[in-house]
Formats: C-alpha cells, structure tokens, sequence
C-alpha cells in the first residue's frame, strides 16, 4: 500500500476556502472572487498585480493559524465573513488603483510577526465573538482601509479595535447620524426637565453619554453634564468616532436603521 504524501500548501489553501466558504451565510456570493485573491489564481494575479503575494501569504497565514484553533461553527461563519468583507473591499481598492501602505505594516520578513499580521488576526477574533452580527461587515471594512491608510500605526489600530468590539451597534449608528447630521431632521431641544421619557430613549441617551465620555462625540464645544442636556442636533462625531466612521465605513449603514434611532431621539 503506497501512502500519499501530505501537501500543507494544498491543505492550508483548503482551511482558507473552509473559512471563506462558512462566512458565506453572512457575506453572501462574493467568497468565490475572494478564494481565487487568495489563492493566487489568475483573476487574483490581474486585480492585485504586486501587491496580491505579500496580502494573499498574511491572508493565508491568519486564516491558518484561526483554523487550527478550536472554535464553534458560528464563530467560524463570522469570521469567514469579516474575512471576506475585507479581502473583497482590498480588492477593489486595488483595482481602483489604489496601493497598500508601503510603511513596514507588510512585512515580507518570514521570521518577524508584521503588524498586518496583529491587526488582521485582532480583528477576527473580535468578530468571533460579536453576537450582533450587523457589525461584522465593518469589522471587514476596518481591516481592508487600515491597509492602505498610514495613518494608523499598529497600536492606534489595536486601540480603534478595541473600541470597535464595545461599541454596540447602536452607538456605531449612533457615530454615522451624527457625522452626517444633514441627512437627518435631529432636535435641537435638550431633554432636560422632562417628567417622564420612555425606556427606549433612556437607554440611547446612556449609549450617546457614554460615546460622549469616550471622546467620541462633542457637543458643539458645550459641557454635557448629564443625559437630559444631550442636545441631538449639536451632537458631533469626533477624534476615535470620526476615525471609525471612515476606517469602518460608517455612512454604508442601513438607512432604515439610522431613521429607527432618530424617531426615537424625537420622542
């Protein structure tokens, strides 16, 4: 009997296409266009030029790394998800023209742990654990424009993942309305004094004080001592929160979501 000699290039490329194809139930069609990035077939090879080896090998790397670790068939599909979200928005920036940071965050050092490496696995583990499942495609934007924007170094970039996993959904909401306050008709009357004000708009105001206390959002320059001055229309996203709403991409939230919170605000 001959034995056939184990290949761990093809058995990493099938745990990447094992993750990627799991994410589908979230991510949806896109996983077969992100596999062939990957995996360095020719659509990969035309879209990424080169710059697909050095982000197909980190890729390929975490993916890995994740897959030998034991986690359970949904943590599995949100990350596969998250992984794909940001694979997928990398390649279209690449074929936009854009090119990845060429600052040190891709290492091509075999023996030194990139920051590309930290960030990207960060990132997947954040989504592991995420039960609101909405979040997930921002943690896959987060990922593909930390790629490209020098901006943010390694540790800046663990810090805006740190906040990224406590915020609630709500609150990342919450950071799009008011960077965008021109699309929405906000109140321009604070809440103080008022006799009753149902759950639903109690619980916003402690998510919309608690951004404000993280630096997230300003008050127009005003004091906001507690919930009942929180004035809607002069609410501004700023420092971390404005960060996030661009490295996220933020302004692609559901518009239905968006309005949901602002009838609230109105109440």
């Amino acid at each position: 009997m001959v034995m056939k000699k184990s290949n761990p290039q093809m058995e990493n490329t099938d745990k990447i296409e094992e993750l990627l194809k799991a994410g589908s139930e979230i991510s949806g069609g896109i996983a077969g266009g992100v596999i062939g990035f990957i995996t360095g077939g020719p659509v990969g090879a035309a879209i990424g030029g080169a710059s697909q080896p050095i982000i197909a090998k980190i890729v390929k790397k975490v993916s890995t790394e994740i897959k030998k670790r034991l986690i359970g068939p949904r943590e599995e599909i949100r990350m596969g998800a998250t992984l794909t979200y940001a694979v997928d928005k990398i390649q279209k920036k690449l074929k936009m023209g854009q090119q990845i940071r060429s600052d040190g965050f891709f290492s091509n050092d075999l023996n030194v742990r990139s920051s590309a490496e930290e960030i990207i696995e960060g990132v997947l583990l954040v989504a592991q654990k995420e039960h609101e499942e909405k979040k997930i495609i921002y943690f896959g934007n987060l990922i593909a424009n930390i790629a490209f924007d020098t901006q943010f170094d390694k540790g800046e970039s663990n810090y805006l993942i740190k906040l990224a996993e406590t915020l609630t959904y709500r609150q990342l909401c919450l950071i799009s309305i008011f960077a965008q306050k021109q699309r929405f008709p906000l109140s321009n009357n604070n809440f103080y004094g008022r006799s009753r004000i149902g759950t639903d708009l109690f619980i916003l105001l402690h998510e919309i004080f608690e951004l404000y206390n993280l630096g997230m959002l300003n008050c127009s320059g005003a004091a906001l001592i507690e919930l009942g001055y929180i004035v809607p229309r002069k609410m501004v996203s700023q420092g971390a929160g404005a960060h996030l709403y661009n490295l996220m991409e933020l302004h692609l939230i559901d518009l239905q979501d968006l309005n949901n919170i602002e009838a609230i605000l109105k109440k």
